[in-house]
């Protein structure tokens, strides 16, 4: 028996309003229909889809199969996707854009204007540990540093997904709520 209260994890800071809850609806591909029909009833109580995809591997044909569930629900219109970038795999930016371009027209298929934004939860990560960075690591954030125009890319798609998701949990909360 699917319960919410399986598995909590409480955000400490003022970054997210105490009464927005965030799932990860990982097994939506699963082969269990028990499972996927869990993850879909989860999913058509939340007033926001965060959907991520790996640069790495793009939209997956399981993928698609579960975004066309989510637009027969009728939810596309509430989801935001992120294309995560791992950096080691893209040689420059212009690979990065061709990538998300690909990823982008295969959203249009599902949605005219999919808000897809392009960053790297690691390289936040990296940056954000600063000093307290293990040596391993902090040699591949001076790597990634290398690419400026890399960086500014990443970090301006990521400043522009927060301050859409800012806007659409504070500001369009009820609008999110009756819309489903």
């Amino acid at each position: 028996v699917y319960k919410r209260q399986d598995v909590c994890l409480d955000v400490f800071g003022k970054t997210i309003d105490s009464t927005v809850e965030i799932a990860d609806c990982q097994g939506a591909d699963s082969t269990d229909p028990a499972q996927l029909g869990q993850v879909l009833n989860y999913m058509e109580s939340a007033n926001l889809i965060v959907y991520c995809i790996s640069s790495r591997i793009g939209l997956r044909q399981s993928d698609m199969g579960f975004l066309k569930i989510i637009k027969q629900l009728g939810l596309i219109g509430n989801v935001l996707f992120v294309n995560n970038c791992d950096l080691t795999e893209h040689e420059n930016l212009g690979d990065l854009v061709e990538i998300e371009s690909r990823i982008r027209h295969e959203l249009e298929f599902l949605t005219p204007d999919p808000g897809l934004y392009s960053f790297s939860a690691l390289l936040d990560l990296f940056q954000a540990l600063g000093s307290r960075l293990p040596k391993r690591d902090a040699k591949r954030l001076t790597l990634w540093q290398e690419d400026r125009k890399m960086i500014e890319y990443c970090n301006g798609n990521r400043h522009t997904f927060h301050q859409k998701l800012a806007l659409l949990l504070e500001k369009n909360h009820y609008d999110l709520l009756l819309s489903n």
